[in-house]
């Protein structure tokens, strides 16, 4: 079993997979490169790399497949593909699925779930794919995972479209927006992934400044933190590849101290977190206490409209705001609310640099001048990223 496992799984360049969404996917491939500085070892690669609708396709080894996952900052999942076929019938679909080496990536009694996606296929229907996927992986000695059950389950991915099948594991576990870092929460909080890339896009240095004057649960601060000190994105938290059998603990722990080495955690930041509702800032409060590597992370009870960045003698670095909108406000006040942060930003911020998610495309009128806007896509809703340097 160890040769064969070797030989055919940790050995061999597998075609992976890591999903974002689209305004994130330039920076994803871009970053699915980025740790080679750090990690020089080739097993450690992410090579062929190809952008599509939902991410950027990569072949790595099994060690490219863990920094994937431990580094990648922008992607919601890394998925591995085990097999990749051509069925018109689900006879054939059934024997191909179970001639797949099921044992060399998963162990006895490991809790699953079948995810299935068809389109343009005679297999068009997902929850027959899905019954006999399940079926299969039974026969295998895998078990379905109850949904009230804690353990992580393992997800497998079932693809069909134009007939071609191509069966995929997810190697993340919960999706990478999930840090492992767990603070109080608003009622919409920004997902990691979206709040990581306005910070990459406001390009702060090492040691420049951050306002987060609504910081909610950090999240901006947070991922500020972890690229100034270059905290690998995944550092706390678990994988599902961690309990494949295949999963080499050697290379997992090399590349952990690899990338603790590359860290600086005495590097001093000026990142500054408010709030106004004193919950929030005792939830975050309470994660940097406990978290020694976020040390430094400033954070206030204060209204973002009552202060300015000279009241804390803060030399002029950038701001980044996803102020309330909507559900979190409460309707008809949320616009004008957020024209008062607009005209508070021109007065108290000029020189600084900005990154506003703007929800409305009529609430545009009220932003400051000489700013480029992006589309992005969140929870369901069409928002506008405004960047730019305010005016002095």
């Amino acid at each position: 079993m160890d040769k064969r496992i070797k030989r055919q799984v940790r050995a061999r360049m597998h075609r992976c997979h890591a999903a974002t969404a689209p305004a994130l996917r330039s920076l994803c491939e871009a970053e699915l490169g980025s740790w080679m500085p750090d990690v020089a070892a080739p097993a450690y690669a992410c090579t062929d790399l190809i952008s599509d609708a939902g991410g950027v396709a990569f072949s790595a080894q099994l060690p490219g497949i863990m920094a994937a996952n431990l580094y990648l900052s922008f992607a919601n999942q890394v998925s591995v593909e085990v097999g990749r076929f051509k069925a018109r019938d689900f006879a054939t679909l059934t024997a191909r699925v179970a001639a797949l080496p099921w044992d060399l990536w998963l162990a006895p009694e490991t809790p699953v779930v079948v995810r299935v996606r068809a389109a343009r296929s005679r297999l068009y229907h997902s929850a027959a794919i899905a019954e006999r996927v399940a079926a299969v992986l039974l026969v295998a000695g895998m078990r379905l995972a109850p949904a009230e059950e804690d353990l992580p389950a393992q997800q497998v991915r079932v693809r069909v479209e134009s007939d071609v099948v191509v069966v995929s594991l997810n190697s993340s576990g919960a999706l990478l927006h999930k840090r492992g870092l767990q603070a109080q929460v608003g009622r919409a909080p920004l997902r990691s992934t979206l709040a990581a890339a306005m910070v990459a896009w406001l390009g702060l240095g090492p040691g420049e400044t951050l306002v987060d004057p609504m910081c909610g649960s950090g999240v901006f601060s947070v991922e500020t933190l972890l690229r100034q000190r270059r905290i690998p994105a995944g550092w706390f938290r678990d994988f599902s590849f961690i309990r494949w059998p295949a999963a080499a603990a050697g290379r997992w722990a090399w590349l952990r101290r690899q990338a603790e080495a590359a860290m600086r955690p005495q590097l001093p930041v000026s990142i500054f977190a408010a709030d106004v509702h004193p919950e929030r800032v005792q939830g975050l409060r309470e994660l940097v206490a406990a978290q020694p590597l976020l040390a430094g992370l400033e954070v206030r009870c204060a209204d973002f409209l009552r202060y300015s960045p000279g009241d804390f003698a803060l030399t002029p670095g950038a701001v980044v705001l996803n102020p309330p909108y909507g559900r979190r406000l409460g309707g008809a006040q949320a616009e004008s609310d957020f024209a008062a942060f607009c005209r508070h930003l021109g007065r108290a911020y000029g020189g600084w640099r900005l990154a506003l998610l703007v929800p409305e495309r009529g609430w545009l009128r009220h932003l400051p001048p000489g700013l480029t806007l992006r589309p992005l896509a969140h929870g369901g809703l069409d928002l506008h990223l405004a960047l730019g340097r305010l005016s002095p």
